[in-house]
């Protein structure tokens, strides 16, 4: 997972923090500079971009191999029943 994270965000470090007295656990990122890296942050205080991204990678890496090529695949169509995706979305709706 380490691995896919730093396509997505090159630098950025996971520190999984554990307290088994708690039966609680915590997930930080650490980002790399020029000293190193930096001290472990919440995802609150890190941007959506991490905490948004971290789920999705996890869940690919969950799927077994031959269900990845259902991603992208799905033979659907490609918006919603009603919206033409050739005009542009202008929230001007009725009026040109």
């Amino acid at each position: 997972m380490q691995e896919w994270l730093n396509e997505v965000s090159p630098g950025t470090r996971l520190e999984p923090k554990i307290f088994r007295d708690l039966n609680e656990s915590m997930l930080t990122f650490a980002f790399r500079g020029e000293l190193g890296y930096s001290r472990g942050y919440r995802a609150t205080n890190v941007g959506f971009g991490l905490s948004y991204t971290l789920p999705v990678i996890v869940a690919l890496l969950s799927l077994p191999p031959w269900r990845l090529g259902d991603i992208g695949e799905s033979g659907g169509p490609s918006a919603p029943a009603g919206v033409d995706p050739h005009r542009p979305a202008d929230g001007a709706v009725g009026h040109r």
